[in-house]
């Protein structure tokens, strides 16, 4: 159960990185460069607590057997607990879509700063525009979702 705890208190510490980059550091610089750490630092949060959840439905004899360790199988894995544990599907949508932004800037040769959007393009120039509003979204979802962990863990 130890590990459940310690993977939640990392994804706390990612989300206050998150956090500290949307409210203090990005106000002072307006520089939408730091965009990508905060949905980096956002999707780290909800993947660690993602991977919190399933620990804890492990040592709680909930799951017989630990999903693999790529990213689809512990999703599938997720999506079954939620349902489990009474909480939004939503929580797996956001995931999701914070993964595959990851990626695609991973993937990307090209990105830039337009106006108050980050930019990415895609090797056929498909844009995928990221606002600080969108990010704010992804921080409080995962605040929320890290919240119901919380409460989860110490009623079981």
């Amino acid at each position: 159960m130890e590990k459940a705890y310690e993977l939640r208190g990392t994804a706390k510490s990612y989300l206050s990185a998150a956090e500290q980059l949307a409210n203090v550091t990005y106000p002072l610089t307006k520089d939408q460069r730091l965009f990508l750490p905060m949905l980096e630092n956002t999707f780290m949060a909800m993947y660690t607590g993602m991977n919190a959840l399933l620990n804890h439905d492990l040592k709680s004899k909930f799951l017989k057997v630990p999903p693999a360790e790529n990213f689809e199988s512990r999703l599938a894995a997720f999506r079954a607990s939620l349902k489990r544990n009474g909480l939004s599907f939503s929580y797996a949508t956001v995931a999701l879509e914070m993964r595959r932004i990851v990626v695609k800037h991973r993937e990307s040769p090209v990105e830039f700063s337009r106006g108050e959007h980050f930019i990415i393009c895609d090797d056929s120039y498909n844009l995928e525009k990221i606002s600080l509003e969108q990010l704010r979204g992804y921080i409080l979802k995962t605040k929320i979702f890290i919240e119901e962990l919380s409460a989860i863990m110490r009623a079981k």
